[in-house]
Order: C-alpha cells, then sequence, then structure tokens
C-alpha cells in the first residue's frame, strides 16, 4: 500500500571518495559489502525494520476497514416429511427427509465512521514516523559502516609500514652484525640497532593488535 523506494548504496561510495585520497573502486565496492552485512546484522536497523513493517500492517489493516465488508454464511439441514394421506400414486404415504441449503452475503459499507477514519489517519502518521526513524537509522548506519572502514583500512596501513620497517632494521641489524664480526663497527653500533629493531618489533605488535580489534 505504501510504496517505498530501495535503500542506496551510492552513499558509501560517495563517501569512500571523500575520505580516501586515492582512486580505488574495489575499496568502494568493499565497503558497499560491509554496510549490506551491516543491514542485515545491526540490531538497530534491524529493529527500526520490523517497527516500520509493523505500521505498515496496520496501516493496511485501518485502511481495509474503510472498505465494504463481506461475510458470507452457508447453513445445511435435514427436513422431514412425514405423508399420511395421499391421493398420488408417485408419492405414497411415507416418511421422507430431503437436504436443504441456505446461502448468505452480507456487504457492509458504512457510510462514515469518524472512528474508523481517525484510526486510519493515525495509522498513516505512524508509517511516516517509522519511515523517519528507519532513515536516520539508516543514515547512522551508513557513517559507522564507513568510519569503521576506514579505521580498518588505517589499521591495514600501518601493519604494512610497520612490516616494512622491521624487514629494513632487521637488514640494517644484519650488516651492523657482520661489520661487528669483522671489526669494522663498534659495540654502541650494534646496541642501538638491536634497540632500534626491537622498537620497530612492538610497533609492529601494537599495530597488529590495533588491526584485529
Amino acid at each position: 500500500m505504501f510504496g517505498r523506494k530501495k535503500s542506496s548504496l551510492r552513499l558509501p561510495i560517495l563517501l569512500v571518495s571523500l575520505f580516501l585520497p586515492m582512486p580505488g573502486s574495489a575499496v568502494a565496492e568493499d565497503l558497499v559489502e560491509v554496510y549490506r552485512k551491516a543491514l542485515m546484522n545491526d540490531p538497530e536497523i534491524l529493529g527500526a525494520s520490523h517497527t516500520r513493517s509493523a505500521a505498515d500492517e496496520s496501516a493496511n489493516e485501518a485502511k481495509g476497514k474503510l472498505f465494504p465488508q463481506v461475510a458470507f454464511e452457508y447453513k445445511r439441514s435435514s427436513v422431514e416429511q412425514e405423508i399420511t394421506d395421499s391421493d398420488n400414486p408417485f408419492q405414497p404415504e411415507d416418511d421422507d427427509t430431503y437436504p436443504t441449503e441456505d446461502y448468505l452475503i452480507t456487504i457492509t459499507q458504512p457510510l462514515y465512521n469518524r472512528a474508523l477514519f481517525k484510526g486510519y489517519e493515525q495509522a498513516r502518521i505512524d508509517v511516516q514516523r517509522a519511515e523517519a526513524e528507519f532513515a536516520s537509522h539508516q543514515q547512522d548506519l551508513i557513517l559507522r559502516s564507513a568510519q569503521t572502514y576506514l579505521e580498518v583500512l588505517a589499521a591495514s596501513d600501518e601493519v604494512s609500514f610497520a612490516l616494512a620497517e622491521k624487514l629494513a632494521v632487521e637488514k640494517q641489524l644484519e650488516l651492523v652484525q657482520g661489520m661487528m664480526a669483522s671489526g669494522m663497527a663498534r659495540r654502541t653500533e650494534l646496541y642501538d640497532a638491536r634497540a632500534r629493531y626491537a622498537s620497530v618489533e612492538a610497533d609492529e605488535f601494537s599495530a597488529q593488535s590495533n588491526l584485529d580489534d
């Protein structure tokens, strides 16, 4: 009865184009998938969707009461007939039983029922309110999905950077260790290289923890 547009998935892609400085349709598509999954699992949007469906159903019921109401009744019974005197040779004196069937169709249409019309108007208001609440929750979900996804992208970049830095420092440590073995480096340089390697290992662990969270 109440038409509604399908939920648009264009806004998440628009958000990606605004927040990400790089072109990436694949990134946008990933975000759309995150949003779709959130639509199916987010308790707030699910609750708003159920409320909207209930309001639609109530409005349909309220509108249906404004139309003619049709009632159908069927009745079947048996009639017993006792013939005590008959001059008809084809209808001798006897007891007879035969069935009867009655059909009744009643159509009721109130010319004006204030309570019914007021109920329908209130139901329409409830539908509009439910639609607005659902749209609000939907927009909030879009923003939360985009924020979460961008945070994951940033955390993933931090892990990649920390790993690259760890590999570079590890090569530097190996170089210093080789130079130390040949007497071309001082012990303080080895200690500095080890300390630097321990630091980047800690950075990698922290970045990975942020990504896993």
